[in-house]
């Protein structure tokens, strides 16, 4: 994607309309690696790069918490939506810093 001259990384995953919710959290993950991973929703805080979702009669849901800075797309079909999986997605990115026990993740 680009926006006034500036290239962002497409960012996607391979929906298979279920409730995982996947975080991508750059480093050593490439935006391409996601797309080999199994999900329905994407979450992340870095700038710099547009989140995908495709969808035909399934709904886009896009979330912001602008406390966490943080940005989510969700792939919201009938079966996803029976399973909470925005509701899931809007859990996950309230913790995109810390895990559900407050704590850093990655052991910090």
């Amino acid at each position: 994607m680009q926006e006034r001259g500036e290239h962002f990384p497409l960012v996607a995953l391979r929906q298979v309309h279920g409730d995982r919710v996947v975080v991508f959290a750059g480093g050593s993950q490439q935006p391409g690696d996601l797309w080999r991973q199994e999900g329905d929703a994407l979450i992340t805080c870095l700038p710099g790069y547009a989140l995908s979702v495709f969808t035909a009669d399934c709904l886009p849901v896009l979330l912001f918490d602008p406390v966490q800075q943080a940005v989510s797309i969700v792939h919201a079909g009938w079966k996803g939506t029976a399973k909470a999986i925005s509701l899931k997605a809007a859990v996950r990115i309230h913790f995109i810093h810390t895990g559900p026990e407050g704590k850093r993740e990655g052991g910090n």
